[in-house]
């Protein structure tokens, strides 16, 4: 079975990386586009990063994982717990 890396910029666009790669400023960036592949991924609703990175490795959307933030209130109050796997 082949390995298979894939990296994520969070935030990053094509429109920036294949800009700064045309100046050779991400020699290492270019390789990989040259050699691999690449593709825009449509964002989750929310758009935000805990949301879409959950989504991605979960393989499923927010409204079924539940984890749309890196908080969430705690029970009867207005205080914030970390969103851990166990709770």
């Amino acid at each position: 079975m082949a390995k298979t890396c894939i990296i994520g910029l969070d935030g990053g666009t094509f429109k920036v990386i294949d800009y700064l790669a045309g100046l050779g400023r991400l020699p290492n960036f270019s390789r990989l586009m040259e050699t691999g592949s690449r593709a825009a991924l449509m964002s989750t609703v929310p758009p935000i990063t805990p949301a879409a990175w959950s989504s991605f490795y979960m393989g499923t959307n927010p409204g079924k994982h539940g984890s749309v933030g890196f908080f969430r209130f705690r029970s009867g109050s207005y205080g914030l717990e970390p969103i851990t796997p166990t709770r």
